[in-house]
Order: C-alpha cells, then sequence, then structure tokens
C-alpha cells in the first residue's frame, strides 16, 4: 500500500486507480509480464528521491490539503472521522445576570450544543485493540496469469463487523500512517477473519526509504511482507464530553469540594444527538459503567450549567449505498479530492501522454483568452474560492450540488 506520513481519508492507492496510474508503478514494482502501455516510470516516496517527478509524499500532502479545503466548505468530513478534545461555550440565559441552574431547557429537556463538524454519528474515542500480531501472509495467483497479485491474511476473532477490522505494517504499534487500504474483500468465517489485499499494497517499506530507491521487482517474494499487524479499530464511548465550571467560589457549597480559586471544576458525561446531519447534541452528567458499558445517571457536580464543554466524537457522511459506508467516500467526493489535488502539486507528475492529459485536463484554467478556445460554463462558476481550473470549477460545483450543504457549512 503506499503510505506516506500525512494521514488522508481517500487512500492513496484509490487516488492512483483514480487518476489512472498503474498501481505497481504507483507503489514502485515493476513486473516482467506487466507490457508497458501506461507509464512505465515508477514514482518514488520523497520528492529528493528523483528531482523531476512528483512523489508520493507531495501527493498524500495535495490530498490531505483538497480535503480540508473541502470539508472546510461543506462542514462536514467526507469520511467517518474521531475529532478530539475540541471545545464550545454552553448555552445562556439571554440575560447576563441570570444562571441556568441545570442543564435543561424550560421544558426539561436537555440544553443543546452545535459541534463543530456536522453528520454527527456517536461521542467517543478513537480504540485500537490487537487482534494478532504477525499475522501470516499467503500470496496466491487466483487468476492464473503467473503472478502472485493476491495476498490474504487469516486472523482467529470473536468480531463480525468488517468495519471494525484493520491491518497495519508490523512492528509499527498500529499507527495511522501505517494502515494498509483499502481492502479486496473482507469475511468472517469459522471464528476466523479472512482480510485479502493485493500484493502490490505490500512492498517492504525498506526499499521505499532507500538513498538510491530503484524499482521493486514484483517477482521477487523477498521484496514483501510476510506478516502484518491485525487489529480492532472502533469507537469506545466512554469518554464523550467533559463539562467544565469556571470558578465561581460563592456558588461552591453545593457539595462540590473540587471548586477551588484559580482552578476550574470538571465532570465527564454523554453525548445523545438531537440533529444528526447539523451536529446538534444534548449534554448530559453520567458516570461510565464498566460492566453495562453504559453511563449512569449523575448529577451536576457544581449546581448550574457548565461554561463550556470538552468534545470527543465521531462523525462524518456515511455513503449508504456503499458496503462499507464508514469505509469508503462517496464517489463524486473522491472524484472532487482527486481531481483537486492535481491542482495542489508544484512538481510534474509524469512524462507519459496519458497521464499528461489527465493533468493537463484538470489542472486548465477556464478563464483564459486564447484563440480559437471556448469554454462553456457560467461565470458564476469561475467566480468561486477554490480557484479557476477545471478541478477547482469541478470541486465547488460537488460542494454546491443539491442537498449537500449544511446549516453551519462555511458560505462564500
Amino acid at each position: 500500500m503506499a503510505r506516506a506520513s500525512i494521514i488522508t481519508k481517500l487512500s492513496l492507492d484509490r487516488w492512483a486507480e483514480i487518476i489512472g496510474i498503474d498501481p505497481r508503478h504507483w507503489n514502485q514494482i515493476t513486473i516482467d509480464q506487466r507490457p508497458v502501455n501506461t507509464c512505465s516510470k515508477v514514482w518514488k516516496q520523497y520528492a529528493w528521491q528523483e528531482n523531476d517527478q512528483v512523489s508520493r509524499e507531495d501527493v498524500a500532502l495535495a490530498i490531505q490539503q483538497a480535503e480540508e479545503t473541502i470539508e472546510r466548505y461543506l462542514g462536514y468530513h467526507l469520511l467517518p472521522a474521531w475529532d478530539a478534545d475540541e471545545k464550545v461555550g454552553t448555552p445562556q440565559p439571554g440575560d447576563r445576570s441570570l444562571l441556568y441552574t441545570q442543564s435543561l431547557n424550560v421544558s426539561g429537556f436537555p440544553l443543546h450544543v452545535q459541534t463543530q463538524w456536522g453528520h454527527f454519528i456517536s461521542g467517543g474515542i478513537q480504540t485500537k485493540t490487537l487482534i494478532e500480531k504477525d499475522a501470516a501472509i499467503v500470496y496466491t495467483d487466483a487468476d492464473g496469469d503467473g503472478y502472485d497479485e493476491t495476498a490474504t491474511i487469516t486472523s482467529a476473532t470473536t468480531l463480525t463487523d468488517a468495519e471494525e477490522i484493520a491491518v497495519y505494517f508490523p512492528d509499527q504499534d498500529g499507527s495511522d500512517e501505517w494502515e494498509i487500504r483499502p481492502f479486496r474483500s473482507i469475511t468472517f468465517t469459522g471464528g476466523n477473519v479472512v482480510i485479502v489485499l493485493w500484493r502490490h499494497q505490500l512492498v517492504n517499506p525498506a526499499l521505499w526509504e532507500a538513498l538510491d530507491p530503484q524499482a521493486v521487482d514484483g517477482d521477487d517474494d523477498g521484496n514483501f511482507l510476510t506478516e502484518v499487524d491485525v487489529y480492532r479499530k472502533w469507537n469506545n464511548p466512554s469518554q464523550q464530553v467533559q463539562l467544565v465550571w469556571s470558578p465561581r467560589p460563592s456558588l461552591c457549597d453545593c457539595g462540590d469540594t473540587t471548586c477551588q480559586n484559580c482552578q476550574n471544576s470538571s465532570q465527564w458525561g454523554c453525548l445523545n444527538a438531537k440533529e444528526n446531519r447539523l451536529g446538534l447534541v444534548h449534554y448530559q452528567p453520567g458516570t461510565w459503567n464498566t460492566d453495562t458499558e453504559q453511563f449512569d445517571a449523575a448529577e451536576l457536580a457544581v449546581c448550574r450549567n457548565p461554561d463550556k464543554l470538552r468534545l470527543w466524537y465521531k462523525s462524518g457522511l456515511r455513503d449508504e449505498r456503499k458496503i462499507y459506508p464508514d469505509l469508503q467516500m462517496e464517489p463524486s467526493l473522491e472524484r472532487a479530492v482527486a481531481f483537486y489535488a492535481l491542482t495542489l502539486l508544484d512538481r510534474p507528475v509524469c512524462g507519459c501522454n496519458n497521464l499528461e492529459k489527465v493533468v493537463g485536463k484538470w489542472t486548465e484554467e477556464l478563464n483564459l483568452n486564447l484563440p480559437e478556445t471556448t469554454y462553456q460554463i457560467n461565470d458564476r462558476w469561475l467566480d468561486n474560492p477554490l480557484g479557476v481550473t477545471r478541478a477547482a470549477v469541478f470541486a465547488w460545483q460537488t460542494i454546491n450540488s443539491p442537498g449537500r450543504l449544511i446549516g453551519h457549512s462555511v458560505r462564500y
């Protein structure tokens, strides 16, 4: 799996697939029986390893920038993700001389706040639990073409949710930058999870990190991993919200012995969605019960509504048409990210005609006044904050397509 130190939601291998790059060349691999009908020049990990071509790290940075830009205007993550320690103020009475003595509105329902990101899924934190360290990889030639392109990992587990299974390069402690994705397939059978990957996703990373990296011989089994680490990556709901009170000594006689001058008081609690799409959530005090794995009811530690909250939650767009909506981005958003990322690269992508045409199309500026050139596009689409390239206009049209924007999206 093409990897980078920069974390992206759109995997690097999926980006290469959308752009039309041979997955083996993208991962620095050549094989004898592969006809040269695409760009035969392999990609390198870092810019300094190839002075006339963009690297995988360069691409990862461009993808991340494209994702963050598009997410900022949409108001939600393009794929479900976790946000940690987001700080937000709580509702206060219009008359600033008054206080809410409980975290309830006039109808007796819990007060709510709006999270920074919409499409709220659940309160909680990302947690990883090791399923099997050094799980063996079996390479096979599934299609009979003479090349062992299929990699299969079988690991014992009682889990049944494919979206909680994650695979990592060995000895990396499940670090996000070493996650191997996407899967070709994943199934559960006989108390095992069976994960199928591509061989080109499993190059020995030492071959990418070399001072003078060469093309990796895809026919040499010694150039590929023999083991991976299998984890459960899941939403742990035990940590959701911390209620925080600024010190007000005269109000700290309600059974709270922790409130001191120059020191905030705090209490843990839980979140409950009021409106998922807009990211409106109720907050209440609560104590996590490790036996029932639920929150037990609790009274406010200080006898008034907290002044602010610290939030931990999972949110993001889930394309329910997909088999694995937590792992697979909506196709139109994938394309918007992939093409817009091309415009953020400042070095050549490849010297091959097929890729030059793709890059040339999406980086073309649509406001150029050239002889015998006419662009059939409304000027209002050119007046956008992303730019005037074809990719920028496509991304802006995707952002503004019906039903995409939510209530607290950034407006232009």
